[in-house]
């Protein structure tokens, strides 16, 4: 067997298919993944430009539209993985990320996934995975953490993978690095096995809203992270509201960093899920885009509570009572999205 191996199909992407400008910030891993995978697989990328923080970005809509599909828009530090670990909504919103695309797989995991078409094998999944490749078929790698790794070739027979971040676009010989112990804190992977017929984009797109009403109306506590729902306002303003995680040097940005970075961009892609999602259902979701850019405004109001001129540090009540008003603000713009959902949804009851 041929000790080092990248799959002749995959290097067409050297040439590059993406967009000048630079990546989007803060790519939150899964929906990066895949519309990463979808230009991997030869589908046509919906790309432009647009200026915001005084740079020139690249507006990924595939992106964007996976926030939605995929509930990663609506948490906050959460990820497909923990998803599968609950078993919500039995895996729909990791097939319907695929289904949309009309791309054919199939989901690995270990004992902590209760549903998946197979469990790892440990002693056989690296084999499994060489053979995949040698088939111009990527493995994608679900990782603690969520991190998301594209695997696009091997060495060593297959001891060590080459993988590729999706998130920083598709130059696959300039970014691919070699990952070696790629088996450990991995419990789930996904064999991408071809291009199939894509499903109903109409019945996608409302399940994702349905999923989103969940996520955003849910009042139980989550059982991971801040998670979603009002357990995240909560957990967030709790964290924020005790002096105990505030009085090392080292906790002067504690709970704000990365969390506003995190917030502020999912809600700011997922509003461009919800202008896709108007246009692909012919429903009014202005006010969801409108209050999703709200409150990606809202931490750049919390970002300026800590850093220029004014600044204060988070060891100062007063600040943290600042930014907290600022999180009760997005909390109630979460609370007027589910409103709006609540109303429509029915119109699309399956």
């Amino acid at each position: 067997m041929n000790q080092s191996n990248i799959p002749q199909s995959f290097r067409i992407t050297e040439h590059g298919v993406r967009s000048a400008a630079r990546h989007c910030p803060h790519s939150i891993a899964f929906p990066a993944m895949i519309s990463a995978l979808r230009t991997f697989m030869g589908l046509p990328a919906r790309l432009s430009v647009m200026q915001a923080h005084g740079v020139e970005w690249r507006v990924d809509s595939d992106y964007f539209y996976h926030m939605g599909v995929s509930g990663d828009g609506f948490t906050l530090r959460y990820n497909i993985l923990d998803f599968l670990r609950e078993g919500k909504w039995n895996n729909q919103s990791l097939k319907d990320c695929f289904l949309v695309e009309g791309i054919a797989f199939r989901l690995f995991g270990d004992d902590t996934i209760p549903i998946k078409d197979a469990c790892i094998d440990w002693d056989t999944i690296g084999e499994k995975i060489v053979q995949h490749l040698l088939s111009d078929r990527p493995v994608i790698l679900l990782q603690e953490g969520g991190g998301c790794k594209l695997v696009v070739g091997y060495t060593d027979c297959g001891r060590t993978l080459i993988v590729h971040n999706g998130g920083k676009g598709v130059r696959i010989a300039k970014t691919a690095k070699p990952l070696e112990n790629w088996a450990k804190k991995m419990p789930a992977l996904i064999f991408i096995d071809g291009l199939t017929i894509p499903g109903d984009k109409k019945d996608i797109t409302a399940r994702a809203l349905s999923r989103a009403y969940e996520l955003l109306s849910e009042k139980k506590d989550a059982p991971r992270g801040y998670g979603y729902g009002e357990y995240l306002w909560k957990r967030w303003i709790s964290l924020l509201e005790d002096d105990r995680n505030y009085r090392a040097k080292s906790s002067e940005f504690r709970y704000i960093n990365p969390e506003k970075f995190d917030l502020a961009e999912r809600r700011a892609y997922t509003a461009d899920f919800f202008e896709q999602a108007q246009e692909i259902l012919g429903v009014d979701l202005s006010v969801p885009a409108h209050a999703f850019r709200t409150m990606h405004d809202k931490m750049w109001d919390v970002h300026w509570q800590v850093y220029g001129p004014n600044k204060k540090r988070l060891q100062d009540r007063a600040t943290r009572e600042k930014i907290v008003w600022f999180l009760i603000e997005c909390r109630d713009l979460e609370k007027e999205t589910a409103e709006v959902l609540e109303k429509i949804l029915p119109a699309f009851s399956m």
